[in-house]
């Protein structure tokens, strides 16, 4: 993605992983079970990999059921 990290953090945060433009900064998901891309904020650039998911499921790959 050429992102220049400054700094990287992991955290439990239902935003992340996620880059933040303005400190230089990546976040990145502590929780597995929060891993999703549903939520959104201006602070950040959301980082989503591509994953295959169950109809209904959208933040469930199939290896982790």
């Amino acid at each position: 993605l050429d992102l220049q990290c400054e700094g990287v953090e992991s955290e439990m945060n239902h935003l992340l992983p996620a880059f933040s433009a303005e400190h230089a900064e990546c976040s990145l998901q502590h929780d597995p079970l929060l891993f999703s891309c549903a939520g959104s904020s201006p602070k950040y650039q959301r980082l989503c990999p591509c994953r295959d998911y169950r109809k209904g499921q959208v933040a469930l790959c199939r290896d982790c059921l």
